[in-house]
């Protein structure tokens, strides 16, 4: 498991230098840009930007397909240990939670793990790099777009973490509110022939009707700020680095900067609107689910030493 652990990483490393070259490209477009302004075509950039994108694209694809043979491979190996200490736990300590619970955590919950290590996983590793090179980039073409960036990316981050964490609270409560529903639903159906006998059918649709329409109400009120703070604030946020970065762009009055930023503020904002909701996501479930395996992983076979004792 250590060997297949340390080949992931080596590739994750190999992904990260790999998004390094990718920032590369916008940089020496500005430059080819510039070189064109003085009339002359200067075929040693193209070349570069060419060499770049065919390397990244064959090592990407090398890399993807290797670290997606490791992951499963890991994967398993976290399922075997797992079950091969099962095996060695006493009755007591079996019967800490049902057979259930085990045949769950051991089949499904590796996945969520080496989500975090595989495709977008790679990519949720990859991302602090990513912005880190791309943050450098903006600096060598325009200190003060570099200076807004990293105020953009705090406060995107800060948006982010208020809007999960205030549509996670409320979504158990959701959750809770609805198994409620349908547990009076069900205990109403059930009664049905006491509620006619009674004629008390009025009454009970009356309170079917209080019930939906509360958690109807709630989950409205937590989708429309769960938007609001997730898409509405930050494309605000979005629209206002970009308007910066084209206006700092005409202030340096470079068509080869102009673009670099556009391209380089592009790629930053995807990073904050799609990859770091992924990596909340895959992070927080591969956390949850590792606290629940590694006991089993890392059983120290103590019964059966008690035993050879």
């Amino acid at each position: 498991m250590k060997k297949t652990v340390f080949i992931i990483l080596l590739f994750s490393i190999v992904s990260i230098t790999l998004e390094y070259f990718n920032a590369l490209i916008p940089y020496y477009t500005k430059n080819f840009l510039n070189t064109l302004s003085t009339g002359i075509i200067d075929n040693t950039i193209l070349m570069k930007i060419f060499a770049i994108i065919i390397s990244v694209l064959i090592i990407k694809n090398i890399v993807s397909m290797f670290l997606g043979y490791y992951s499963k491979k890991l994967s398993y190996s976290i399922t075997e240990k797992g079950i091969y200490n099962l095996l060695n736990f006493d009755y007591m300590e079996f019967r800490k939670n049902n057979e259930t619970y085990y045949a769950e955590s051991l089949l499904r919950l590796p996945q969520q793990i080496i989500e975090v290590l595989n495709s977008s996983g790679v990519e949720s590793i990859a991302v602090v790099f990513k912005l880190i090179f791309l943050i450098i980039f903006i600096f060598k073409i325009d200190i003060n777009t570099g200076i807004a960036t990293i105020f953009y990316i705090l406060i995107s981050t800060f948006n982010i973490y208020i809007s999960n964490n205030y549509f996670y609270n409320n979504y158990d409560k959701q959750v809770e509110i609805n198994l409620k529903n349908i547990s009076d639903t069900s205990d109403q159906l059930e009664g049905l022939k006491e509620i006619h006998f009674f004629k008390n059918v009025k009454n009970e649709i009356k309170r079917f009707n209080e019930r939906n329409d509360k958690y109807k109400n709630f989950s409205i009120k937590i989708n429309i700020m769960d938007w609001i703070l997730s898409f509405t604030i930050s494309d605000f946020f979005q629209f206002s680095i970009y308007i910066y970065s084209i206006y700092r762009g005409l202030i340096l009055k470079d068509i080869g900067s102009l673009l670099a930023l556009y391209m380089y503020i592009k790629n930053v904002t995807n990073i904050m609107n799609n990859s770091l909701f992924g990596m909340w996501n895959s992070l927080r479930d591969a956390l949850i689910a590792w606290n629940k395996l590694k006991n089993m992983v890392f059983f120290q076979n103590k019964w059966v030493k008690k035993e050879k004792i």
